[in-house]
């Protein structure tokens, strides 16, 4: 006997299936975010990836129905838009004083096509369409990971995008700590879904132990720490905290013995290498490329104040580097490329999305979905921090995933409760 589909019989009789091309666009729309984690599939010149083209079809469909673009556009806070207008306002106008304007108007297409026109395709006022855009992101993370398992397996040279010299995971994302941050932001819906009976127990605790091997390959301790993490903040939202986190507790003890007494004998060698050491041993210096981030978090704190007004311009941060090299921190490079108004706006956005979250969390029957939506969000928060320009398609994936799920379930309700509220036995 399967699952039950949680929109089945959540919300009966809310909603129609799509007909004609809400079908199409549908489609398209699952192919998309199927495709968009896959960052190696793109052109060389020009950020432009095969999920991108199928977005840009699922857009033109939705101009052609001026009805379904309002929809989806009211979904979206008036805070979140004002708060994107900010953000590339503000990267623009640094990049035409002090920058490269043509490059400045490339990364503003780039952050209003990931930040604007996404969550146009993916948010989903039917809880099933919502669901099915969940289902086609996780089945999209299954085969990453599936597909980096085999990488490693495989004897003799390999594609340098997808596994490193030093014997990193890329993966299809092409990007060792991306990846596994990607995957991290994914846990939180895979256990969204066991508690809702989208999935059984075991087969969520299969996915999973999947994920975090492939974490493992990557080498990250970004990942790794967020996986835990994420684990950890959904396991304290549980329905019932006290029994989770008493299971938790347990297995997480066993698993630390295990890893400290028998780490080096089963764990993967590059994350031996990397994080093992590092953890088993308290120094952190072996923990990767840490010790270089941090100096180019400080550079970036030092010259923040002569970029607070007008910013450096869009790219500009590694031209003027003493290192060369871009700030591994989204939050400090936006804020020296783009000033105070960036930085305000990336702020309001946040805003926008973390008070959704929270009305649903005050409310019994969205809690699951609220905490759900939090918890994604604010790993989202924390592994930007590792990272520069986050305007890839796959780093806005997992909590627009979830934002979906937590609009259509709010809408829904608030559907179903006035539809009571009016009804006349």
């Amino acid at each position: 006997m399967s699952a039950p589909d949680i929109s089945s019989h959540a919300f009966p009789g809310a909603y129609s299936a799509p007909t004609g091309l809400a079908k199409i666009e549908l489609r398209l729309a699952v192919l998309a975010v199927f495709l968009a984690p896959m960052n190696a599939f793109r052109l060389d010149d020009v950020y432009l990836t095969l999920g991108d083209l199928v977005v840009g079809l699922c857009f033109l469909l939705l101009l052609a129905r001026p009805q379904l673009l309002g929809e989806r556009l009211r979904m979206l806070p008036r805070f979140y838009g004002l708060g994107l207008f900010c953000l590339i306002f503000g990267l623009l106008l640094a990049s035409i004083v002090n920058g490269d304007p043509v490059r400045g108007l490339v990364g503003q297409v780039q952050y209003l096509f990931a930040y604007g026109v996404l969550p146009l395709i993916f948010l989903r006022a039917s809880p099933e369409d919502a669901l099915l855009i969940a289902k086609a992101f996780l089945a999209a993370i299954l085969v990453l990971c599936l597909h980096g398992i085999w990488l490693t397996t495989l004897e003799g040279p390999v594609d340098m995008r997808f596994l490193s010299g030093s014997g990193r995971l890329r993966g299809l994302v092409e990007r060792e700590n991306a990846f596994a941050a990607l995957i991290a932001m994914t846990v939180p819906l895979v256990i969204w879904m066991i508690r809702r009976a989208v999935l059984r127990f075991w087969i969520g605790l299969l996915f999973l132990g999947l994920m975090l091997y492939t974490i493992m390959l990557t080498g990250s301790n970004t990942g790794l720490f967020s996986f835990v993490f994420a684990v950890v903040l959904m396991q304290l939202a549980s329905p019932k905290p006290l029994r989770d986190g008493l299971l938790l507790a347990a297995f997480g003890g066993v698993a630390v013995f295990l890893f400290i007494a028998f780490g080096e004998a089963f764990l993967p060698d590059i994350f031996v290498k990397r994080v093992y050491g590092a953890l088993s041993s308290g120094d952190m210096s072996q923990a990767g490329t840490l010790m270089d981030r941090l100096y180019l978090n400080f550079e970036a704190l030092q010259i923040a104040h002569t970029n607070l007004l007008i910013g450096q311009g869009m790219d500009q941060y590694r031209l003027n580097s003493v290192y060369e090299a871009p700030v591994h921190n989204a939050y400090l490079l936006l804020l020296n490329e783009g000033g105070l108004i960036t930085i305000i706006g990336l702020m309001m956005m946040f805003v926008a999305i973390a008070t959704i979250g929270l009305t649903l969390v005050v409310r019994r029957d969205t809690r699951v979905t609220g905490s759900y939506l939090l918890v994604t969000f604010t790993i989202f928060v924390l592994v930007i921090s590792a990272t520069p320009h986050v305007y890839g398609r796959f780093w806005i994936l997992p909590w627009l995933v979830a934002l979906g799920l937590a609009l259509a379930e709010r809408r829904a309700t608030t559907f179903s409760f006035s539809h009571k509220s009016f009804r006349i036995d």
